[in-house]
C-alpha cells in the first residue's frame, strides 16, 4: 500500500493499475474520497484507501463502497495492510462484488492482528556457526566507509 501521493506520480503511474492501494490513516472521509476520485480520474481500475480502525473505502467500476473496520482483539498490526490488500485482489480477480471483498478482507486482517507478528516472538533455528567470524576478526578485515 502507498503511503506516496504525489499527484505527478499517480497521473504517470494510475492508468496502468489494476488495483492502486494507499494507507491513509491519517485522511479524513473527505480526504480519502477525494484521493480515490482523483486516482480513479487518472485511469486506475479499482482504487482503494485503507484508514486503519476507520475503516475502508473502495472506487471502481461498481462506484463507491465503504466499510467499517472489523473489530478484534489487537495483538500485533504487522501484516494486516498485507492480508487486506491480498484478500482484496482475490476478491477482484474472482468476481466478487466490493462490498462482499471489503467486508471478507477487512475480517481477514482482523485476524491477523490476533497473531504475532514478524518480531517480538521466538523461532528456534539452527545455524552452523563454526565457520562465522569473530566481531574482532570482522572490524580487522573491514574498513570505515568514507564521510
Amino acid at each position: 500500500m502507498a503511503t506516496v501521493r504525489d499527484p505527478e506520480r499517480i497521473a504517470r503511474v494510475a492508468p496502468f493499475c489494476f488495483l492502486m492501494s494507499f494507507s491513509g490513516g491519517e485522511l479524513d472521509q473527505a480526504e480519502a474520497l477525494g484521493l480515490a476520485r482523483s486516482v480513479r480520474a487518472h485511469g486506475a481500475e479499482n482504487v482503494l484507501v485503507t484508514r486503519g480502525g476507520e475503516g475502508e473505502l473502495m472506487l471502481n467500476g461498481e462506484g463507491l463502497c465503504q466499510v467499517p473496520a472489523q473489530p478484534t482483539d489487537l495483538h500485533d498490526s504487522l501484516g494486516a495492510g498485507d492480508t487486506f490488500i491480498a484478500r482484496v485482489l482475490v476478491g477482484l480477480l474472482k468476481g466478487e462484488s466490493t462490498e462482499v471483498l471489503l467486508r471478507a478482507a477487512a475480517i481477514e486482517a482482523a485476524m491477523t492482528c490476533t497473531r504475532p507478528g514478524a518480531f517480538g516472538h521466538a523461532a528456534p533455528m539452527q545455524i552452523d556457526q563454526s565457520r562465522a567470524m569473530s566481531l574482532e576478526e570482522i572490524y580487522r578485515v573491514s574498513q570505515p566507509a568514507q564521510a
